[in-house]
């Protein structure tokens, strides 16, 4: 589960302007499925308004449209990974793999949105869905894998790095 002393010193990082944003993700590995074709898939949960925050992937999305807080099901995917996987906006694909504590994560989920970041390994693998729906399809039980923060100037790095440091000991 996300530690409060991680979320109270990101929002006192936050308050003193040392960082701009922050997102919280889960993070899985998956097979994905599309008609006669399957893929392995690196999914990220993200909360899509708090993902705006620190990264421009919103920015990115060739065809269809980024996540919104309302989906629940829907993912948005990698240029290389739907045209290896023959996924257009619509498509509907199927998931699986682990979920937390080795329970079968499942799920159905549509394509509403097609991303390019420039990279290509990124693009090839990538598969974004709602936190929420991340927690739950990976039975997550509220614990999360990661926290994204952005500094709001790169001279705060440091200090930023240092607080994190300290807090996990």
């Amino acid at each position: 589960k996300t530690d409060k002393k991680y979320l109270n010193d990101i929002t006192d990082l936050k308050r003193k302007k040392l960082i701009s944003g922050y997102s919280q993700r889960v993070n899985a590995g998956a097979l994905l499925s599309h008609k006669d074709s399957t893929s392995l898939a690196l999914v990220n949960g993200i909360d899509p308004d708090k993902e705006k925050t620190v990264t421009v992937m919103h920015k990115k999305i060739i065809k269809g449209r980024f996540l919104t807080s309302e989906d629940s099901t829907h993912v948005v995917v990698g240029k290389t990974l739907a045209k290896n996987l023959e996924m257009k906006v619509g498509s509907k694909i199927a998931l699986i793999s682990q979920g937390f504590g080795g329970r079968v994560a499942a799920e159905y989920l549509t394509v509403v949105g097609i991303f390019k970041s420039g990279n290509p390994k990124y693009d090839m693998t990538t598969v974004l869905m709602p936190l929420k729906q991340a927690s739950e399809t990976f039975s997550m039980e509220g614990y999360i894998s990661s926290i994204v923060v952005k500094v709001s100037n790169i001279s705060n790095v440091d200090d930023v790095k240092t607080r994190f440091i300290k807090l996990s000991k």
